[in-house]
């Protein structure tokens, strides 16, 4: 609980319908460095992501999915639409998580950040 003189806050829980969302943090050095399958490679693994995912960038433009390699090995530097303030929206193929939304911010660290965030099971829908 955080407290703020007489007003107390306690953070709050995500809604149930809305994907984890949070801020990659990454510098103009990486971008330069790092490929598309490094990034991927980071995500599944601070993610617990077992299978394949896909990935899209702002609203519409698919940037990898395991029909779709062809950015595998090309720096995030030079896939269009990866640019500072932009949302990356990760998917679970495998529909084991569900879905998270990052949104992209250039700044000066020394290393990738991803944020701290639990990935929930993806609902099984009802019939």
């Amino acid at each position: 609980m955080v407290s703020f003189g007489k007003f107390d806050q306690t953070p709050s829980v995500p809604a149930v319908d809305c994907p984890p969302e949070g801020i990659l943090e990454i510098n103009q050095d990486q971008l330069s460095k790092m490929t598309l399958n490094d990034l991927i490679e980071s995500i599944k693994s601070k993610y617990n992501y077992n299978g394949d995912l896909s990935m899209i960038l702002g609203s519409s433009r698919l940037i990898y999915d395991y029909d779709f390699e062809d950015h595998l090995e090309t720096k995030l530097c030079d896939i269009k639409g990866f640019v500072n303030q932009e949302l990356l929206l990760i998917q679970d193929d495998e529909d084991e998580l569900e879905n998270l939304e990052l949104f992209i911010n250039y700044n000066s660290s020394t290393q990738l950040e991803l944020p701290q965030l639990t990935l929930r099971q993806k609902k099984v829908p009802c019939y």
